[in-house]
This record gives C-alpha cells, structure tokens and sequence, in this order.
C-alpha cells in the first residue's frame, strides 16, 4: 500500500505509511498527545482502524498483557474527512 495523507474534522493532517505501520501528524490545530509524539516525527503503531472518511482514526500504539488481560494504549482521531495520496 502507498502513504496517504489524512485530514481530520479537527484541523489535524497525517500521513500514513501502511507498507511500514508507521504514522505521523503533520499538523494540528491542538498539541499533539503524548504518544503521538510531537508533529513531523514517524511512529510506529500496532494497529490502524482506517483511515475511512467520515469515520475517527484509531491508533493502537502499543499492547500490554497485565495480569492476564490485554490492553491497548492508543489514539482516537477526530472524524477523517479527507484521505489523499502523499507527496
């Protein structure tokens, strides 16, 4: 899969790199959450729900295993409202 550039009803863009499950915020009209990192910087992630248009964005960045249970730490974007090819 291509890297695809994502706009989100929050003013934020991303680009995604599916092919490498690495993600990054371009810019945003908030400060990035602390497991985004901050903006322009590549992260990996575990899991991707999306992007679909009209749908939020979900992130997994990382899964835990803690006293037998699992949980996920991630991220839930506003809704998409654009995805278009990168560069």
């Amino acid at each position: 899969m291509r890297p695809v550039r994502v706009s989100t009803r929050s003013g934020s863009r991303y680009e995604v790199d599916p092919a490498h499950c690495r993600i990054r915020r371009l810019t945003g009209t908030h400060d990035p959450t602390p497991r985004q990192g901050p903006d322009g910087r590549w992260k990996h992630y575990v899991e991707l729900g999306g992007p679909i248009e009209g749908v939020p964005m979900s992130i997994v960045w990382d899964v835990e295993v803690v006293d037998g249970r699992t949980r996920e730490r991630g991220t839930v974007t506003s809704a998409v409202e654009e995805v278009g090819e990168a560069g």
